[in-house]
């Protein structure tokens, strides 16, 4: 892949090496699953001394792998990874106010940590960045058993440019010889865990004697 997109000869689209990323991501929810049940996911991402709490909506990849994912993330001010949980339920930005409304006074707890070393390279047309491609390898530690191992492409575009980029991601495949990823990083995580999210089940609710 990287030789691919580095010896390539620049034709309607050109790339660019930018710097190599090491990430941590710990996804969470509370023990009887409301964000999943109400069709998110939540991560906390860590790069270093910078971290940051994304919620994204879960979709099926399309005929072509292509996600269309609602995302909506703020940065955590905290010192370490010990106390991003605490800040981000202390936080009424874009993500800590809705995780608060869908989870309630439930806890939240850590599902599962992904470890990723990723190298991009940004995508342009006529100068102009359309997009970016990301190779990752990636780590998914499962206490006292095998962590899962995971090699992925993935293709990001800008606002209002997916269009634009769909021929280079053509290039892409054909010459790599890639195919559609079928399970999001969340997903693999899951399985690799062992984790099912269920389903509520009935709840005893009080009715007053007076109630109609």
């Amino acid at each position: 892949m990287e030789s691919w997109l580095e010896e390539r000869v620049p034709g309607e689209f050109s790339v660019a090496r930018e710097e190599a990323r090491r990430l941590t991501d710990t996804y969470l929810d509370t023990n009887d699953w409301r964000l999943y049940r109400a069709g998110y996911a939540l991560r906390v991402r860590r790069r270093g001394k910078s971290a940051a709490a994304t919620l994204k909506s879960m979709a099926a990849a399309g005929e072509r792998g292509l996600r269309v994912r609602r995302e909506i993330s703020e940065p955590l001010e905290s010192e370490g990874p010990a106390g991003d949980l605490e800040v981000l339920r202390g936080s009424t930005g874009p993500v800590g106010w809705r995780v608060g409304v869908l989870s309630g006074p439930r806890e939240l707890r850590s599902l599962f940590e992904v470890r990723t070393r990723r190298s991009v390279y940004g995508v342009y047309r006529g100068g102009e960045r359309i997009g970016e491609v990301a190779l990752d390898e990636t780590e998914i530690p499962v206490e006292g058993g095998r962590a899962a191992m995971l090699g992925r492409v993935e293709v990001e575009a800008e606002p209002g440019a997916i269009e634009e980029i769909e021929s280079f991601v053509g290039e892409l495949r054909e010459g790599c010889g890639l195919l559609p990823a079928t399970a999001s990083k969340f997903e693999v995580g899951l399985r690799a865990q062992g984790l099912t999210p269920t389903e509520p089940g009935p709840e005893e609710v009080e009715v007053p004697p007076d109630a109609g």
